[in-house]
């Protein structure tokens, strides 16, 4: 795979969750899992253009399911990609407050950024 700029981005956002314990963080949980996220989506989206794929939409549920017609997807990328989900905020002016994740569900979105990071990794 190229050294794309994108997958570059998304694995140096990945890279700065090793060794972060949510309960410590100095960063807010939001900003935690929009970093998680970004990272996530910049490494998924560089592996589908590379395979010549047009992204239509960056949710990580969305991406997934266009990796899945590449190649084979870890299944426990799919689980935690539909409940992180239930975090994503679109737009400001929706009438229902964003949902915030825990520490226990900020660990679980980490391990799998470390997981997306492992595999961005690899397609270097």
């Amino acid at each position: 795979m190229k050294n794309t700029d994108t997958l570059k981005e998304g694995i140096a956002y990945l890279e700065k969750l090793k060794g972060v314990d949510p309960s410590k963080s100095k960063l807010g949980a939001e900003v935690l899992y929009n970093f998680i996220c970004l990272g996530i989506e910049s490494v998924l989206t560089a592996v589908l253009m590379e395979n010549g794929k047009v992204v239509d939409h960056s949710g990580i549920g969305n991406l997934i399911r266009e990796l899945k017609n590449v190649e084979e997807v870890d299944p426990m990328w799919v689980d935690t990609a539909r409940y992180m989900n239930r975090f994503n905020s679109y737009c400001s002016m929706e009438p229902i407050a964003a949902k915030i994740p825990n520490n226990d569900e900020l660990k679980q979105f980490i391990v799998f950024g470390l997981s997306v990071l492992e595999y961005g990794q690899a397609k270097l």
